[in-house]
């Protein structure tokens, strides 16, 4: 059985957690809202449903991206130009680090 492990997202200044089986999570954390200050607890996010199978997530406000790109940028590094994420199997549902690569299209 596979081991899970949790990674900072980069860029996300660490409110946000991606692990190896490509599951995401919000970590807890106190936000401020005008004047108030209120408690967020951590949980795990759900992508909304996939587009043509390549599940996604908003993170923040503006930041719409695929869970396979979160989880290589954390365990293999910065996405290099022109590269894509790519499935092992071809599935792309399948977004375990053990099944992604960066690729050419």
């Amino acid at each position: 059985m596979t081991r899970e492990e949790w990674r900072l997202i980069p860029g996300m200044d660490g409110h946000y957690e991606v692990s190896s089986l490509g599951r995401v999570r919000s970590l807890p954390r106190i936000v401020r809202n005008g004047r108030h200050l209120n408690r967020c607890r951590g949980k795990i996010l759900r992508p909304f449903p996939p587009n043509k199978g390549y599940p996604k997530l908003y993170l923040g406000a503006d930041r719409n991206v695929y869970v396979a790109h979160l989880v290589l940028e954390a365990f293999v590094g910065p996405r290099p130009s022109g590269l894509v994420a790519k499935y092992a199997d071809g599935d792309p549902a399948n977004i375990a680090l053990s099944n992604l690569r960066w690729a050419q299209r």
